[in-house]
């Protein structure tokens, strides 16, 4: 009869959830991507499913590369969503005051029979912290499709490039300062055709953005001006024919504005922090 393995007994016992925490038995299973390190590191499942294990199982699993955290604040920036990239989240057990910060940069899709090789962490993240995980991982799964075609096209002209700068730049309101991004509620975009281009076809786009100060509307009128190469009439560059986007107020848009319209998910790390707020249940 065969030697029974520990560990994976463990594995298939353990009642795995979206943020369990784990260790690998073998960190060379791991793909590199995730600069996993063995004597600092945890793995947290993000899959949200409560097939992990057995008959039935999902045929793959993701998982996040965390690091531990020796003084946890439920108030800081990273633990209230309002860091795009990191999150922090509590732990229980025999780690009081202790956290974990979780990269969303150090994710990897993993087959299910991997699974086996990992063993539940001592130190677990409490259930009451699932939805604040849930709500801040959302918006890297609700991903529009663009062409992949319309996708290089718009990375040529250095799109993504010119709106995250200026996303990125500080504002003063009153006595108030704030970064541009954290008053950006929405981008949109509509493209045409919905489909693979090729040689000297041309793709067609708009863009708008919602926002909520008159000093954030202004601002990105007068910075995006020229984004477009300059040119009115939808001047066409690198095979793309585009305005300069426009910028609107929350409380002037429409329905008709954005219905024929998508929201362009490839910003919301620069966006919706209000809409992530709501979602972690920090109202």
């Amino acid at each position: 009869m065969a030697d029974e393995d520990p560990a994976a007994d463990a594995a298939a016992e353990a009642c795995w959830r979206q943020c369990s925490l784990c260790e690998p038995t073998d960190p060379s299973i791991l793909p590199g991507t995730l600069a996993y390190d063995s004597g600092k590191d945890l793995l947290l499942i993000a899959t949200q499913t409560c097939s992990l294990v057995g008959k039935g199982a999902e045929p793959a699993f993701e998982v996040a590369a965390v690091s531990l955290v020796e003084g946890f604040d439920p108030q800081a920036p990273e633990a209230k969503g309002k860091i795009t990239r990191y999150l922090q989240l509590p732990l229980d057990g025999d780690a009081p005051g202790r956290g974990i910060r979780v990269d969303v940069s150090r994710r990897a899709i993993l087959p299910s029979a991997l699974l086996r090789q990992m063993r539940p962490a001592e130190m677990q993240v409490p259930e009451a912290a699932l939805k604040a995980f849930q709500g801040w991982i959302a918006r890297y799964y609700a991903r529009i499709a663009l062409p992949d075609e319309l996708d290089r096209r718009l990375h040529k002209r250095q799109f993504h490039k010119k709106v995250e700068k200026a996303f990125g730049r500080t504002l003063l309101d009153g006595t108030e300062d704030y970064r541009v991004h954290t008053d950006v509620d929405r981008v949109y975009i509509a493209w045409r055709p919905d489909r693979e281009l090729q040689g000297d076809e041309v793709y067609g786009v708009k863009v708008l953005i919602v926002c909520r100060r008159p000093a954030t509307r202004d601002y990105l009128l007068q910075e995006l001006s020229g984004l477009a190469s300059g040119v009115k009439k939808a001047p066409l560059v690198n095979g793309v024919r585009m305005d300069d986007p426009d910028v609107m107020l929350a409380k002037d848009v429409t329905l008709e504005h954005t219905s024929k319209m998508t929201r362009f998910t490839a910003f919301d790390e620069f966006s919706a922090l209000a809409e992530v707020a709501r979602a972690m249940g920090d109202d």
